[in-house]
């Protein structure tokens, strides 16, 4: 029996121990009522970035874009609206890739993406 939780208990720490943490970082907040400017620039990459805008709520909804490799976009998501309580915006560049993204809407956040980059904004 000792035997037998001593294997279990090495088996669920070496599962969590393999598992990447989730990494996401709080940005602030965006007003509910104004469009989402989503500024990228992709121009010292050399594949395309895929960016995502997860809207979070009662209706939650995604947004999907493609930035060209060695461009430098602008795109537009539309405003949060009632019920959403949370923006996720997702960059997932091609390995060794360094993009910049700045999303603003009445006050701009700037990061710089080394990787699989997870950024959250509150809607106020």
């Amino acid at each position: 029996m000792k035997r037998r939780i001593a294997t279990y208990s090495c088996a669920l720490a070496a599962m969590i121990w393999i598992c990447a943490p989730a990494r996401a970082e709080y940005k602030g907040e965006l007003p509910r009522d104004h469009d989402i400017t989503i500024n990228f620039d992709n121009s010292a990459v050399s594949g395309k970035t895929a960016i995502t805008v997860f809207y979070l709520g009662n209706r939650p909804d995604e947004i999907e874009f493609t930035a060209p490799a060695g461009a430098r976009v602008s795109y537009v998501a539309p405003k949060p609206g009632k019920g959403v309580t949370r923006v996720i915006v997702q960059v997932d560049p091609p390995t060794n890739g360094t993009p910049s993204i700045e999303v603003a809407s009445n006050a701009s956040f700037f990061h710089n993406c080394f990787g699989h980059t997870v950024l959250v904004f509150d809607v106020e």
